[in-house]
């Protein structure tokens, strides 16, 4: 995927990938997106969201990573306590205030769970 297929596998749903490989930002632009319809990045997204999604790779902090909790951060990709949260704030079932302490006491909850 890093190597020769990186192009195949990044032009298969463009749209939920950003390029992380130096040399594939502008080849992103053209590729084809959509389902029932296709046409290029370009002619769907305005160039400064286009920009500023290539260049988010150079700018996200690795959460977790620099502050020893990998292993927490692993964990809670399978759980998804942040995404779940969010989702009851879209439903209307949770306020967005109690959405965060559901996934504070979620995150918390998998921290117990973990070997160090």
């Amino acid at each position: 995927m890093m190597n020769e297929g990186y192009e195949r596998w990044i032009g298969m749903a463009p749209e939920g990938k950003f390029p992380t490989r130096r040399g594939f930002e502008d080849r992103w632009n053209k590729l084809p997106a959509g389902v029932d319809s296709k046409k290029p990045l370009a002619d769907v997204y305005p160039a400064d969201v286009l920009e500023a999604l290539r260049k988010s790779p150079d700018t996200f902090a690795r959460w977790g990573i620099p502050q020893g909790q990998g292993k927490l951060v692993g964990a809670t990709m399978g759980e998804l306590p942040v995404p779940k949260a969010l989702s009851a704030v879209a439903d209307g079932s949770l306020t967005p205030q109690a959405a965060a302490a559901q996934a504070k006491a979620d995150v918390e909850s998998i921290k117990r769970g973990i070997r160090q």
